[in-house]
């Protein structure tokens, strides 16, 4: 099945903006956003704007196919304090056959508080595998806004020989999501928690590059483990046969 659209599109909203107020449960214990509810907010926001390009997600689902997120890049400059109000703009920067690169401007009072980039995959809900962009939303390749955007994240190679902590997790129905596996936040809160109580006091984070590598589903056990190379943090997460399903690289600098 393939969508196709009579929607006049220079009468769709191309660039997608929506406020978000920052509340308890979404900061960390500094009482500033913190970055897996930065993320939320992200993905919110492109939900909302897939749903008016005639995107999303439920039409997928309807064809037995669903956007899943592959990657993320933040570049940060200061998470706003609990009961801000910010301001989250997105647009599609780019479509190659298989992804599609969505970026985001984040801002507060004004000041832009972080440039985020993301990229996507439809998928198979059954076969698990990708399909071609253009061959299930035609209209896909209208609805971009080419220019200068959010740096793209990078493809994490590192391999982590001795790591200075190890953590065994098994996945709860917490977790999980719609598309019933780890939901892609949770993946941020896990790594975050492998960092030390006294860099989560004493730094913040200036950029994040996570790698969602392959999915994560319910009652499955999961080890992560971290290194530390200055302000770098580098986290893994590995399944019971050590291959792994998850990176993050975060940069810290001093508060």
């Amino acid at each position: 099945m393939v969508i196709f659209v009579t929607t006049i599109l220079n009468q769709m909203e191309k660039i997608f903006t929506k406020e978000y107020r920052v509340t308890h449960r979404d900061t960390d214990l500094n009482g500033r956003l913190s970055l897996a509810s930065l993320g939320s907010f992200v993905l919110d926001t492109a939900g909302l704007h897939a749903i008016e390009l005639h995107t999303s997600m439920e039409i997928l689902n309807s064809m037995d196919l669903t956007w899943v997120v592959t990657g993320i890049h933040f570049d940060i400059n200061e998470m706003p304090p609990i009961h801000s109000l910010i301001k989250v703009t997105t647009k599609i920067n780019e479509i190659s056959r298989l992804a599609c690169k969505r970026d985001f401007l984040v801002e507060h009072e004004g000041k832009k508080v972080a440039e985020i980039s993301t990229e996507w995959l439809i998928i198979n809900v059954k076969t698990r595998r990708p399909v071609f962009l253009v061959d299930v939303l035609p209209h896909i390749k209208d609805l971009v806004t080419p220019g200068e955007g959010a740096e793209k994240y990078k493809h994490l190679r590192f391999a982590i020989g001795k790591p200075i902590d190890t953590s065994n997790y098994t996945i709860r129905y917490a977790d999980i999501d719609i598309n019933r596996h780890l939901y892609s936040m949770r993946y941020i809160e896990l790594a975050m928690d492998m960092v030390d109580l006294e860099t989560h006091q004493n730094k913040t984070i200036v950029s994040a590059d996570v790698n969602y590598i392959s999915e994560v589903l319910y009652n499955q056990q999961v080890t992560l483990i971290i290194n530390q190379e200055g302000d770098t943090s580098q986290i893994e997460m590995h399944n019971a046969n050590q291959k792994p399903m998850f990176r993050a690289e975060l940069v810290w600098k001093d508060k």
